[in-house]
């Protein structure tokens, strides 16, 4: 069996954060569009109870798990929890509010595990790929440890290099229908945001065994490599050539994959210029391209 988990949710703004209000209609809306199975609620620094049990409240029939994104001297990490470390969470997070640490203070990884009790329960997600990636601190390394990335590309990417942490994907969603950035409020792409585990149920304990087994984490159903998904069109990671005649929606498609992807992730030839750049083969190739308006974009 498979479930899909977004492992990294925003519902409440904090000291990193700018203003946004938890919406409990555009959780359930993304719940149901993206098809979850379990989420983990991980604001900035903090951990409020309140804001979990009414999310498990608005969320009956999808696995809500506690958890917290912190800052740690080393580097970034989201840290997700069983249920019942929640306690434990509401201790540490008022021990942070009480260091009043300011907006660039970090933690050290020494009195995290002081503050945080049953720190050695945790799933640790250290961010892949970005300018506060954080290798696993020696004190933390029997923990479960995996990677998390930004995107399908990266997931792909991560996952072909031996020994790299386990890929995870998710969305770093805030769950607010006025949020001012369209990247975390936009279901259509969120939903291409999410990993899929080959585990049985949600129990923390199956998510925690399955993430140890890189074959049982994938980002599609099929559980397939080197592909991605885009609103249900299967990709290569590699190049993509993107024949049709006018009018059939070319340029509507590669639209919609900048729209997933950063500049730097993708490399496009757009129409024409693949028959420009075959002028020197033969005539024939040049009138087939220019009949049919090639494009062709390169992923990853």
């Amino acid at each position: 069996m498979v479930k899909k988990i977004d492992f990294h949710i925003h519902t409440v703004s904090s000291h990193k954060d700018y203003d946004f209000s938890y919406s409990p209609e555009w959780l359930k809306k993304y719940v149901r569009a993206a098809e979850l199975d379990a989420i983990a609620i991980t604001n900035h620094d903090l951990f409020d109870e309140s804001n979990f049990k009414q999310i498990q409240y608005d969320l009956p029939n999808t696995k809500v798990f506690p958890g917290i994104e912190l800052s740690l001297e080393e580097g970034h990490v989201n840290i997700i929890f069983p249920e019942e470390d929640s306690p434990n969470l509401v201790h540490f997070s008022e021990w942070l509010s009480s260091q009043n640490l300011g907006q660039n203070v970090k933690v050290s990884t020494e009195d995290f595990c002081t503050h945080m009790s049953n720190w050695e329960n945790g799933i640790y997600i250290f961010e892949l790929g970005k300018s506060n990636a954080l290798s696993v601190p020696e004190k933390l390394e029997s923990i479960c440890s995996v990677g998390g990335v930004a995107n399908q590309l990266k997931f792909q990417t991560f996952y072909r290099i031996e020994d790299a942490l386990t890929p995870v994907l998710f969305s770093d969603a805030h769950a607010d229908d006025n949020d001012p950035e369209e990247k975390r409020k936009n279901i259509e792409i969120l939903k291409n945001k999410n990993t899929y585990l080959q585990i049985d149920n949600c129990s923390f304990q199956e998510i925690k065994n399955c993430l140890m087994d890189k074959t049982k984490v994938g980002i599609n159903l099929r559980y397939l490599r080197d592909v991605i998904d885009i609103e249900n069109h299967t990709v290569s990671t590699g190049l993509n050539l993107i024949v049709g005649k006018r009018g059939t929606g070319k340029t509507n498609f590669l639209e919609t994959i900048k729209k997933y992807y950063d500049y730097e992730d993708i490399y496009e030839i757009a129409q024409f210029e693949t028959s420009n750049a075959c002028l020197w083969q033969d005539k024939s190739t040049y009138n087939c391209s220019a009949k049919v308006h090639n494009s062709a974009i390169s992923l990853g």
